[in-house]
């Protein structure tokens, strides 16, 4: 993470994207969890996690990826974690919320979330 702060700098604040990719290299498929740092024109990964199956993360896996950074970063650098629909459930967005991390996760159109407050 120490070359990324130096060639690209360290804002106050990042906006993190969490992905899952896969490659296919030769017969092997390479899945891989990412945690990537959003610039103005790419996406810089910060650490990830080689996954050890095909498909959906865990949320542990997730939960494991980002205490991995706020062990070297405070949660105040992240300005906003962006997830898509696949980044969901309750332990995550519990874990979220503790670590004070903010995000913003696309859901699918027929998904509710409710808040304590809602009734």
């Amino acid at each position: 993470m120490g070359l990324v702060i130096t060639l690209i700098g360290h804002p106050p604040a990042w906006y993190l994207c969490l992905d899952r990719t896969n490659w296919k290299i030769g017969k092997a498929e390479v899945n891989v969890l990412v945690l990537a740092v959003v610039t103005e024109k790419i996406r810089v990964p910060l650490m990830w996690t080689l996954l050890p199956h095909s498909g959906n993360r865990t949320t542990a896996q997730r939960i494991a990826l980002m205490q991995r950074y706020l062990a070297r970063l405070d949660a105040s650098s992240v300005r906003m974690l962006l997830c898509d629909r696949a980044f969901i459930g309750k332990e995550w967005f519990a874990f979220l919320l503790e670590k004070d991390i903010p995000f913003c996760i696309r859901l699918r159109e027929e998904q509710i979330i409710r808040t304590g407050g809602a009734s």
